[in-house]
C-alpha cells in the first residue's frame, strides 16, 4: 500500500472508532487476522475480533478518541492514541460504575498484501484502566 492509501485506510478507522461502528472496524481485519491487547489477550479471526469491538462499545458506550499522527514503515503502522471512556455497561462481570477513565497507548498494525490488518497489537496500561473504573484499588504508598 502507498502511504496515501494507508492514511486513507486509517482515517476511515478513526472515523469508525469515533462513530462506534464495530462493523466498519471489523471489516478492516483479514479473515484470519489476530489481535492482542492487555484487556483481550489474544483473539483470532475476523468474527471474534468483531465481537471484541461490540463488547467494548457496550461496556464503555461513552468514548472519546484522540489520535496522534501515525508512524509508517512499509506495511507496518504505529498509531498513538488517547482514549477517554465512561464505564456504562457490564465489563468483565462488573456492573457499570459510571466512572470515567483515560488511557494512552499505541496500536501497532501489520497489514497484509491485500491491505487488511493481519495483526493488531494494542499497548496500554490496563491496570490503570481497572483502577480508574473502580475494579481494582491502588495500594497506598508507604
Amino acid at each position: 500500500m502507498t502511504r496515501e492509501q494507508l492514511e486513507s485506510f486509517f482515517l476511515e478507522r478513526q472515523r469508525a472508532w469515533v462513530q462506534h461502528d464495530a462493523d466498519a472496524l471489523t471489516r478492516g481485519h483479514a479473515e484470519g487476522g489476530t489481535l492482542t491487547s492487555p484487556m483481550l489477550g489474544s483473539v483470532s479471526g475476523r468474527e471474534q475480533i468483531g465481537a471484541t469491538y461490540r463488547m467494548l462499545f457496550r461496556a464503555f458506550s461513552e468514548q472519546e478518541y484522540s489520535f496522534d499522527p501515525m508512524l509508517v514503515d512499509g506495511n507496518r503502522v504505529a498509531l498513538p492514541i488517547t482514549v477517554t471512556v465512561v464505564h456504562t455497561g457490564e465489563f468483565m462481570g462488573m456492573a457499570p460504575t459510571g466512572r470515567r477513565a483515560q488511557i494512552q497507548g499505541v496500536f501497532l498494525y501489520d497489514l497484509s498484501s491485500d491491505g487488511l490488518i493481519a495483526h493488531e497489537h494494542r499497548v496500554y496500561d490496563f491496570t490503570s484502566l481497572l483502577i480508574q473504573i473502580g475494579a481494582l484499588r491502588a495500594k497506598p504508598g508507604k
